[in-house]
């Protein structure tokens, strides 16, 4: 049975792949979904697909490691996501836009306010579909 402390160990390696490699064609939805397995490559996600990804996710009413964060716009068209890596302060794994250069941790403040300005805000919080199993099968122990 893989464990809370398996999924970040591998979110981490991914993290630190990501930093040394040098990919173009990807999005944010891609490497949010990569990081936290829910796609085995980084590779672009288009919105329609990624929304319907999404869909199918949990809501957590507080951010917690590991899950993804969602901005969507006021019709609730999907605007940017990334993984929460740090809790306190709150920072995010994110790559804010196609192709552009992967960020290890940014300041949820700093994304919120960048977002915020289009539109996007209130954050949702999404509990990957690999990280719900793990918390099922603890909570049956």
């Amino acid at each position: 049975m893989e464990t809370k402390r398996d999924f970040y160990v591998e979110m981490n390696k991914r993290r630190r792949e990501l930093l040394t490699e040098n990919i173009e064609d990807n999005n944010c939805i891609s490497t949010a979904l990569y990081l936290v397995g829910e796609r085995e490559a980084d590779t672009y996600i288009p919105c329609f697909t990624a929304e319907s990804l999404l869909s199918n996710l949990k809501k957590n009413d507080k951010p917690e490691l590991g899950n993804i964060l969602v901005f969507e716009d006021s019709n609730k068209n999907l605007v940017h996501t990334a993984v929460v890596v740090q809790e306190a302060p709150l920072k995010l794994a994110t790559r804010n836009g196609v192709s552009k250069p992967f960020c290890k941790a940014q300041l949820y403040d700093e994304l919120r306010e960048l977002y915020s300005t289009i539109g996007a805000y209130p954050a949702q919080f999404l509990i990957p579909s690999k990280l719900q199993k793990i918390l099922e099968m603890e909570a049956q122990q």
